[in-house]
């Protein structure tokens, strides 16, 4: 297992895997493996996968305690996500918000991927002639 390191001077840090609106391109990019990923309506959320091969794309964030309390409240736990510690298939050890939802009726994003969303959403229609 791997974790990120910070300068000593730091607070105490967690590192969390982010993947939806709180993804930057500039995040270290990495994947959970055996996750699937739902449109939840403006925003995602994963849960397991009992499927191995299904993989969620995100980058690792750092933040000390009181970053952490407040990503807690905007993100809605424990009623709208749960913070859990997974670890990354590169093995960083890892926080990550996941749903506490039903996923029966919402949208998959087979990706893994939030940005790929709006692929799906906006997929042209077939023409019937």
């Amino acid at each position: 297992m791997t974790r990120l390191t910070v300068p000593q001077t730091a607070p105490h840090t967690h590192t969390l895997f982010v993947y939806g609106t709180l993804l930057k391109e500039n995040y270290h990019q990495t994947v959970l493996v055996g996750w699937k990923m739902y449109d939840v309506g403006a925003y995602p959320g994963i849960v397991r996968s009992a499927e191995p091969s299904d993989e969620v794309h995100g980058g690792l964030m750092l933040v000390d305690d009181t970053q952490l309390m407040g990503l807690d409240m905007y993100e809605g736990v424990p009623t709208l996500y749960r913070r859990e510690a997974v670890v990354t298939r590169d093995g960083f050890e890892v926080e990550v918000y996941t749903w506490n939802g039903q996923t029966e009726g919402l949208q998959e994003i087979t990706t893994g991927r939030w940005n790929d969303r709006m692929r799906v959403r906006t997929a042209p229609a077939q023409l019937m002639l």
